[in-house]
């Protein structure tokens, strides 16, 4: 029977490497197109997926040798104490469903997706030895290959994406501008960015590894291929114009080609200056070529000051595609990382332990969103990402998870200069080292992705790799009580499975259901938000969408004179959003939602603008700098009556944003409403002179006084 069990171990090993493999390869190249986010939801469910059975399979090892391996060293520790971190902040989070599964529909950074690559980097330490791990860097370089044959025909007009989706090898399927700044399959360039910058030294190690050997058969072919791997790589990351990247790449392969070139490892034999360099000339050179056409800030500017000012910010807009870069859409990256910053230091200050809880920074921040961010031109976008790793864990996890979280880092610096000191350093932990480098300063001007946390397992897992040994195999038979608790593991397995396959169709659904929405078919959009709920029962955006359509249809039913159904819809409505309210009471987004649907009923009952009101005062308490909301407010307390109260309101608004020309104008209608017709020409002329000298309905405002003046002379 020993045989038996040796047999079925190997079986086991051999299925945990083709996963390892599997999951490496084809992670980059997960996306959708049916899905509320097409990208890193995929990635995320599809990391899930493939972690929960290499976990089952490693605990059925476990059980066929008797022991469940685990060496108390140094960085496995803190790892642990890491974790520790994120579940004590995720215990006192302001809301825990988000914390453990993260921010809908990211996912990647919850209290599930830590563990996730936990567990990766420990049944990567104990199932693969340093063989099957090379092996699995060199699949991963392989992968990056192909996405840089991806990305870069993008630059020049050309999407696979689009062909595969729609038929038509062009970038029109796209609303951003790929062709101006590729990303492949990442759905944003920092995104690619992040992957490229972290495979480059991988190639170079590879490179010189092919060039140290004595062996002339086929050299002369893999350095061809290495250095050709290398250059479209480089290619690749130099389209993103994602300067953060390409400042950290810069970073790094500095630190991979000094590294190396002082590594005293007895059993690697040192490379020669000219193919020390060779790597690094290669990009530079490249850089020179392709740099007159990246035109990463200004047509003028050198490059370095091209590359050092205003980092590229990551935007992490919630429930929407990505945005375009903020360079694009008006207000300098670096402006707008500045308020960010400010706000979540704040919101550290409020929470200095533990931070307001793992994934929670799209709640906290607008409670201390700085003033200024009403100036900025996303000044209405959704931030749920601090844009700076480290600024993001501190805000969420507080400075005990910073600490943690930077430990990782620590211990594995640690770890390298011991290898130097007793000359064990290798080619391959430099390049590792360097990969992670670049990663850390990509994520200090951004945060990370589900790909760049997978390499970041994996890549220590290689850092720190000693081979381990095993038990023997056992002696005995299979016992019953073996092949029990291996049915346990079966079946544990299967549910987790089953439940991220309803949390993928559940967003399926909701994707469908919104297609439907705006092609008005409202009873088949219903049905499949329904479906959607019965998926994930505890998802509040599904409810509040839900809550929204039935507010539109009680209006509809009004105006069609069905008085029964559109009270009906009307009362599904403020239960149902009553719900979201219970679900989820710290969603600036689900208060504003409210707020809507309470608008929307004041059609049939103006008694509902007093709701209005109260969920607009609870928005204001959650976002108390945020001009849009005293905006409307503003706009309910006038249709209530009070015009001096809605005159004070939108004071206040134009304080918060001076550029509101929205606000302006509303303060001159109701001025105008109560004959203050001097005071309501100057606001329209403020936004002729300080806003927008075409604005249209200033103008009219404007000739509809002069004319009323005028025959009130006659």
């Amino acid at each position: 029977m020993s045989i038996l069990r040796h047999k079925i171990d190997n079986y086991l090993h051999t299925i945990i490497f083709a996963f390892f493999n599997i999951l490496v390869f084809s992670t980059p190249f997960v996306f959708t197109w049916f899905n509320q986010e097409l990208f890193e939801f995929n990635k995320m469910i599809f990391v899930y997926i493939l972690t929960s059975l290499i976990i089952a399979l490693w605990g059925w090892r476990s059980l066929l040798r008797g022991q469940f391996l685990w060496k108390n060293r140094t960085h496995n520790c803190v790892l642990a104490f890491f974790f520790f971190s994120q579940l004590l902040a995720t215990i006192l989070s302001i809301h825990q469903r988000t914390s453990i599964f993260g921010y809908y529909t990211r996912f990647n950074g919850g209290l599930l997706s830590v563990f996730t690559y936990i567990s990766l980097f420990f049944a990567a330490q104990y199932n693969l030895n340093k063989k099957q791990l090379n092996l699995i860097l060199k699949n991963l370089l392989f992968a990056a290959f192909l996405i840089s044959l991806y990305a870069i025909p993008e630059h020049f007009g050309h999407s696979l994406s689009c062909l595969i989706v729609t038929g038509k090898y062009d970038v029109n399927c796209w609303v951003q501008d790929v062709q101006n700044r590729v990303f492949a399959t990442f759905g944003q360039p920092n995104w690619l960015a992040s992957f490229l910058l972290m495979t480059i030294p991988l190639a170079i190690w590879q490179l010189w590894q092919v060039m140290q050997r004595k062996s002339k058969n086929k050299k002369l072919i893999k350095i061809a291929y290495y250095a050709l791997l290398l250059v479209l790589l480089s290619t690749a990351l130099f389209f993103t114009k994602s300067r953060s990247g390409i400042l950290a790449l810069g970073l790094a392969l500095l630190l991979q080609t000094i590294a190396q070139r002082f590594l005293q490892n007895k059993n690697q034999k040192k490379l020669k200056l000219a193919q020390l360099l060779l790597p690094l000339g290669l990009v530079l050179l490249l850089l020179l070529f392709l740099g007159q056409n990246l035109n990463l800030s200004k047509p003028n500017q050198s490059l370095l000051s091209s590359l050092t000012e205003g980092l590229d910010v990551k935007s992490e807009i919630s429930e929407e595609p990505p945005a375009p870069t903020f360079e694009l859409a008006g207000s300098k990256s670096s402006d707008i990382r500045k308020v960010v910053w400010q706000g979540a230091w704040k919101v550290w200050q409020r929470y200095p332990i533990f931070g307001s809880g793992v994934e929670t920074f799209a709640y906290s921040y607008y409670q201390d969103r700085p003033v200024e961010h009403n100036l900025l031109s996303e000044w209405d976008f959704l931030y749920n990402k601090a844009h700076n790793e480290l600024l993001n864990f501190l805000a969420t996890t507080g400075l005990f998870g910073l600490i943690t979280y930077l430990s990782l880092f620590v211990a594995l610096f640690i770890y390298l200069v011991k290898q130097w000191q007793a000359k064990q350093l290798t080619s391959l932990q430099i390049a590792l080292s360097s990969s992670l480098l670049a990663m850390f300063i990509s994520n200090f001007f951004g945060f990370s992705t589900v790909t760049s946390n997978l390499l970041f397992s994996i890549f220590a897992a290689a850092i720190v790799k000693e081979e381990i040994i095993w038990p023997k195999i056992k002696k005995e038979k299979i016992t019953g009580p073996e092949c029990l608790v291996a049915a346990a593991i079966l079946l544990i397995v299967i549910t987790a499975n089953i439940n991220i396959w309803r949390i993928w169709r559940a967003d399926y659904l909701f994707y469908n259901a919104k297609n439907h929405i705006q092609d008005g078919n409202w009873q088949t959009s219903l049905s499949l938000i329904q479906e959607a709920i019965e998926q994930s029962p505890q998802e509040a955006l599904f409810y509040d969408e839900l809550a929204s359509q039935y507010s539109i249809l009680a209006i509809r039913f009004a105006e069609d004179g069905q008085a029964t159904n559109s009270a009906k819809f009307a009362e599904a409505a403020i239960e149902t959003s009553n719900f979201v309210q219970k679900l989820n009471p710290v969603h600036l987004n689900f208060h504003k939602s409210r707020a809507r649907i309470f608008i929307k009923l004041a059609q049939l009952n103006a008694g509902f603008y007093e709701a209005a009101k109260d969920s607009l005062l609870k928005a204001i308490k959650l976002s108390p700098s945020e001009a849009k909301l005293y905006y409307n407010l503003a706009l309910v307390e006038e249709e209530l009556g009070n015009q001096d109260t809605a005159i004070e309101i939108l004071k206040e608004t134009i304080r918060l944003k001076a550029n509101y020309w929205q606000a302006y104008f509303a303060l001159g209608q109701i001025l105008d409403l109560q004959e203050k017709t001097a005071e309501a020409t100057a606001y329209y002329q403020y936004i002729l002179e300080k806003i927008d000298p075409d604005n249209d309905l200033a103008q009219k405002a404007l000739t509809a006084q002069k004319a009323l003046t005028e025959q009130t002379l006659k």
